[in-house]
């Protein structure tokens, strides 16, 4: 329920369904239906029935809603070293940059950058997801070659300032 609820509360204006929520966040669909309604039945969300299916939005006028908000944000924030961990066994990898959400910035365009040798290795992507069920969120990221970031870097890339300009951490590497 913590998961879900976290899946809501960290996501500005989020509408789902219980089978996006089972995804998102990496539990059956039928637990994500249960606990969905369960929170609605609370208050914490917002039902709206389109034909046989529900869709659950963050109910704005909840009075525990922004203290919920910072808890969650504190007591389940990820630090380097779980994040870390999730590549760990992955080759190649010179740098792991958290930006956006998981450095506490609404602004950014990203949540996660990772600098690696091999961009199109599967474990990579396979490692973010598995982070993503773990936050209960799905994080915007970019893999990119050693190479090409060092490019985009000299160039003044947009997106790439976007990362390095608004608050972020290092979490692995340098660059």
């Amino acid at each position: 329920r913590a998961k879900l609820a976290k899946f809501f509360l960290l996501q500005n204006e989020v509408r789902a369904t219980p089978e996006q929520i089972a995804s998102a966040i990496g539990i059956p669909k039928n637990i994500a239906r249960r606990e969905a309604v369960a929170l609605a039945r609370m208050g914490l969300l917002s039902e709206r029935r389109t034909g046989r299916t529900s869709v659950y939005t963050l109910s704005a006028t909840h009075p525990y809603a922004s203290s919920l908000k910072a808890l969650l944000k504190i007591a389940t924030s990820a630090s380097d070293k779980e994040i870390n961990d999730f590549f760990r066994g992955v080759p190649g990898i010179h740098a792991i940059v958290a930006a956006g959400i998981l450095a506490d910035e609404e602004r950014g365009a990203l949540d996660l950058l990772i600098v690696t040798r091999r961009p199109n290795d599967v474990r990579v992507h396979a490692s973010v997801r598995r982070l993503e069920r773990h936050l209960a969120l799905p994080l915007r990221y970019a893999v990119l070659e050693t190479r090409d970031f060092g490019e985009r870097m000299e160039a003044r890339d947009r997106l790439l300032r976007d990362v390095f300009e608004f608050s972020h951490r290092m979490v692995s590497g340098r660059v």
